[in-house]
């Protein structure tokens, strides 16, 4: 059994356009080179549990619950905010916002408070237009300081209000929930995230988006890093600072090609350790020619995951899970690709196997995490705690404890 790839698991060596992997084939420990790209600055949480905004091109190693840290791969993204952070842009009824010397998550003085004046209704507002019937998420980071609650709400021009939700920061109750769903992420400091996902109505239109205080005159919380983007999660934070379309984030790639001996197109085993981050048509670990032939991890649109050979347009080895992957759960899957006898199993479990006869015409030259070919149409939406490929068909039994 040779183990002829190996990254992350805690060690973590990344530079420029670059992530290393590690080659122990034959007792030889070399470092394999992934080329690593992103377009545009990224932010990523760091050991210090602060979100940190790194250059385009630079691999984000991720920290948040994870103290190995975790390569973070996700999709393009626009935050449609114009001012995330700086509230003082933002409208206001019976209220002010005023800068704080609270630290915020980048651990600069820069978080606002938000304080109720006066009357029975009181918040603040940005507009933003959104596209009819489609999927977006809001998104804010809030802290609690005399006030302990907070609500959010996107209303339409006709005042139809499309999402909502009231917290309770010291509970985490939630009341008047409006949407499809939402999340509360504990931060560091106190701060939490609060994500909220619901589908535009036809006719939508201009909306705003309107933070409440929803105790007495005179209290106040603070708020920090608003974001509204498509999609049917919340993903990474997006700084914005007066852009009248937001910011974009371009999505990761990362990819390696291979020396000879890495991968074995015949039998082989690939482990991969991850973070489910939501969505699906992703793609955690696959090897490829960069072409029609590739072995993968695929997680398909209903969360299952699946390992497979596709060779010139045929699928073979195809072993599809039961389990439906839980969005920001770790999980710990392999697939043994062997003619006649392929598995998959996730958490120590055999999900699923294959006796297809599989023959390989092709020379597989590529290591890809997060999407294979070139990338289009996958949108990675994960975090890579572990990956490994073995160039054998490692038995039932391994694979149970490798995954375990």
């Amino acid at each position: 059994m040779s183990n002829t790839l190996k990254l992350g698991n805690g060690q973590w060596a990344t530079g420029k356009d670059t992530v290393l992997a590690y080659n122990d084939l034959n007792s030889n420990y070399k470092p394999l080179a992934f080329s690593f790209s992103r377009d545009s600055s990224g932010t990523v949480v760091n050991k210090d549990g602060l979100i940190e905004t790194v250059g385009s091109g630079e691999p984000r190693i991720d920290f948040k619950d994870n103290t190995k840290g975790a390569l973070l791969l996700e999709p393009q993204r626009v935050n449609i905010f114009d001012y995330s952070s700086d509230l003082s842009a933002w409208s206001k009824l019976n209220s002010t916002v005023t800068e704080s010397s609270v630290l915020s998550l980048d651990g600069i003085n820069n978080s606002y408070a938000y304080e109720r004046t006066s009357g029975s209704t009181s918040y603040i507002y940005r507009t933003v237009s959104l596209s009819n019937t489609t999927d977006y998420t809001l998104s804010f980071f809030v802290k609690s300081g005399t006030s302990t609650n907070v609500r959010t709400d996107i209303w339409d021009t006709a005042q139809s209000n499309q999402c909502s939700i009231q917290i309770n920061l010291e509970t985490k109750a939630v009341s008047n929930f409006i949407g499809n769903s939402y999340k509360i992420e504990d931060y560091t400091n106190g701060w939490m995230r609060i994500s909220v996902t619901f589908t535009s109505e036809s006719n939508f239109g201009t909306t705003f988006n309107r933070y409440f205080n929803t105790d007495s005159v005179g209290s106040e919380l603070y708020i920090w890093g608003a974001q509204v983007e498509q999609g049917s999660y919340a993903t990474s934070y997006i700084p914005t600072s007066g852009q009248a379309n937001g910011v974009t984030r371009v999505k990761d790639l990362c990819v390696n090609t291979v020396p000879e001996n890495i991968v074995n197109e015949d039998e082989m085993t690939l482990y991969c350790e991850f973070e489910y981050l939501g969505g699906g048509d992703t793609i955690p670990f696959s090897v490829h020619n960069g072409g029609g032939s590739v072995i993968w991890l695929a997680i398909n649109n209903n969360s299952t995951i699946y390992g497979a050979n596709f060779y010139n347009s045929v699928f073979n080895g195809s072993s599809t899970s039961t389990t439906v992957l839980l969005p920001n759960t770790k999980y710990k899957v392999a697939y043994r690709t062997k003619s006649g006898n392929s598995a998959l199993y996730i958490d120590g479990i055999l999900e699923a196997s294959s006796n297809d006869a599989i023959s390989n015409p092709n020379t597989l030259n590529k290591i890809e995490l997060g999407s294979f070919w070139n990338g289009t149409n996958q949108n990675p939406n994960l975090k890579i705690i572990d990956a490994k490929c073995y160039n054998s068909g490692l038995s039932n039994s391994e694979l149970a404890a490798l995954t375990q």
